[in-house]
């Protein structure tokens, strides 16, 4: 029984590791962003920020099954810097984090000010500052999920782009390995 319990966490970590392994001198980041690049053309791309390196962006497709993965069968635009007007980054999934986040933390506060309230003053309807904090807390996370994180505006500045180079590439689901 314990050979098997051992067994099994060491495929366990084996499988764990092998998920995040270097390709090519770089590994993959789960915390990727999602990126809307403005071309020169006036058409835009959203996707996944898959990739940065010095000559390109590489934006994959997030209209797939398991999109996040880095073997899941979505296609990747490789779009060269000299193409590139803005790029404008998020993170995935932010509307519904910054909901959850804003409900739990509003509920926190309703639950508090309920509480003091019904120290001070025995009235009854204390307890509906839990639901009021909810709905306040959800509104403001919803807001701050759709907000963007940065807008970069490139416009064949190459010296913009190698500034912000360094903070796309942390952003990107491929970085380099340091």
């Amino acid at each position: 029984m314990r050979n098997n319990i051992l067994l099994f966490f060491c495929f366990w970590t084996a499988l764990g590791t092998s998920y995040g392994q270097a390709v090519e001198g770089k590994v993959f980041n789960k915390n990727g962003y999602q990126a809307w690049v403005a071309l020169k053309d006036s058409s835009d791309v959203h996707g996944l920020l898959w990739n940065v390196d010095s000559e390109k962006i590489e934006i994959k497709s997030d209209q797939v099954k398991n999109w996040k993965k880095p073997d899941s069968g979505g296609s990747v635009l490789e779009i060269p810097i000299e193409r590139v007007k803005s790029i404008r980054t998020k993170r995935v999934h932010a509307v519904w984090k910054g909901y959850g986040y804003g409900v739990l933390t509003g509920i926190a506060v309703g639950s508090v000010g309920a509480i003091i309230f019904e120290a001070i003053d025995a009235d009854e309807g204390s307890i509906l500052l839990v639901p009021m904090g909810g709905f306040l807390g959800s509104g403001i996370g919803i807001i701050a999920g759709l907000m963007p994180d940065k807008t970069h505006v490139i416009n064949e500045d190459l010296k913009e782009w190698n500034s912000i180079f360094p903070d796309l590439e942390k952003k990107a689901f491929w970085r380099q390995l340091r």
